[in-house]
């Protein structure tokens, strides 16, 4: 899964900080101030062509493979700043962002959002996945400090994200959760990670964090919560679950100093090692068929494993663009798709943002570079056609794009819908060298009851590791 997407877990209590999470958004959202990069693709799991990509500076998405991409400025999609939402796409195409105020749904391939309604709405979405076994249904995690208590609820669909209800119960006692996911093969067992405990509670909570695993074997009718004792009280994120027992899970583990991946084969009962990193991993993804690992980071490069042995080796080494480059892939985010391998790299050392890798873990394909974007063409009166061309001109400055899209293209007519975001929101106008902007985003978060790395992911500290 996703990512997801960076977060932390700050020793700060919630009392105090409850306008600090407005101000940093609000005085970001004119201009970011971050590096341009991608921090999770999607693929779409009834268009193989079809490609979603969270960037920095906006989302974008491509129908042929990689070939062509176009943007979608974070104000139509109904955010600003430096928020990175957990993305996933539907068997239809229907596109899905997790928002600050709820859940943002596109049937229409980018040019109109709009909140989904139910109990999801004006939540905090901290992530949302598309079910492998059947991609036509999809769940959401809200996770919304309510009083003093985090309010945990999951939303699901069976429609392709047009209507919503509330899976299963609510998951109690000031549990912050960070994940979720649904096993591909059994799709009553479902799985949240997050923390319970600590200082970052409303009540000021005492005690060291506890990382848990929250499993149900009804679809949430009931949950059972098992520690995850190997995390040490960090931050768990799920990967994967394996595509064919419910049983093995994937967890990445965002620690202080090294992050690590831990594994599980009786459904989160007891927790194997499999690698840790030097830095950051901020890349993970499991093959369609469960065979194969790969986990990266913009230190520790891309390494792939057998799940069999789980002996990970270094991907074929690159020749460094610079000399102060890495020899490997400086990963940000990885997906595995029938196709082949998809990572996120540095347009700046390893040649491309999106490239496609072979299983030796050579590159096969540069599918996207910064200047390579037009915008999307969308009907005139969508949300996308009216909002978005202001904010072109300055992402055109930042990554050097070209001219490209109208704003009545032949695209099937959405209709109006009103968007769920600002206007003022701004798809990157401006950029600085802070290329790791790590914590900002995870001090917003803590105010409101939660520690979200909204992408690192599913890229950086700040923001959920790329799981798929």
């Amino acid at each position: 899964m996703r990512a997801p997407s960076h977060a932390r877990l700050f020793a700060l209590p919630l009392a105090g900080l409850a306008g600090l999470a407005g101000l940093l958004v609000t005085e970001s959202a004119s201009a970011n101030g971050r590096f341009p990069f991608a921090s999770q693709l999607v693929v779409d799991p009834g268009d193989a062509k079809h490609l979603a990509l969270r960037t920095t500076y906006g989302l974008l998405q491509s129908t042929d493979g990689g070939a062509k991409w176009t943007w979608v400025c974070e104000a139509s999609v109904g955010y600003g700043g430096i928020v990175d939402p957990p993305l996933a796409i539907t068997k239809d195409g229907t596109l899905l962002a997790g928002l600050p105020d709820g859940l943002s749904v596109s049937h229409d391939r980018g040019c109109s959002f709009a909140f989904a309604a139910g109990e999801l709405k004006g939540q905090l979405v901290v992530d949302v996945s598309a079910e492998k076994g059947d991609p036509s249904h999809a769940v959401a995690l809200g996770s919304t400090l309510v009083g003093d208590n985090v309010h945990v609820v999951l939303g699901t669909s069976s429609d392709n994200g047009k209507t919503w209800t509330t899976l299963g119960t609510p998951i109690p006692d000031l549990f912050i959760a960070q994940t979720l996911d649904v096993a591909p093969s059994d799709p009553q067992r479902v799985y949240v990670s997050g923390t319970m405990g600590g200082p970052m509670l409303p009540d000021g909570g005492t005690g060291s964090p506890v990382a848990v695993l929250e499993r149900s074997d009804d679809r949430g009718v009931t949950w059972q919560r098992l520690p995850i004792a190997e995390a040490n009280g960090e931050v768990p994120y799920i990967g994967a679950i394996d595509p064919k027992t419910p049983d093995r899970l994937y967890v990445r583990v965002d620690r202080d100093i090294k992050d690590a991946l831990l594994y599980t084969d009786d459904g989160g009962k007891t927790w194997k090692h499999a690698i840790d990193f030097v830095a950051d991993m901020l890349g993970f993804a499991l093959s369609p068929d469960g065979s194969q690992i790969a986990v990266g980071g913009t230190k520790d490069g891309l390494r792939i494993a057998k799940t069999s042995d789980m002996v990970f080796a270094p991907a074929a080494a690159r020749p460094p663009a610079l000399s102060s480059c890495l020899p490997s892939y400086m990963v940000r985010c990885l997906a595995w798709a029938n196709e082949g391998l998809y990572v996120c790299g540095s347009e700046y050392c390893d040649g491309f943002t999106v490239g496609l890798i072979e299983a030796d873990g050579k590159l096969a394909k540069q599918l996207y570079h910064l200047v390579e974007l037009e915008q999307l063409s969308c009907p005139k009166g969508t949300p996308t056609a009216t909002m978005c061309p202001e904010f072109w001109p300055g992402t055109q400055d930042l990554l050097g794009a070209g001219d490209a899209g109208t704003d009545d293209a032949s695209f099937p007519d959405a209709g109006a819908t009103t968007p769920p975001g600002n206007s003022k929101g701004c798809g990157g106008c401006t950029t600085s060298s802070r290329e790791d902007d790590r914590d900002l985003l995870g001090i917003v978060f803590v105010s409101l009851g939660i520690s979200l790395g909204l992408v690192r992911r599913r890229g950086v500290k700040r923001a959920r590791p790329t799981f798929e």
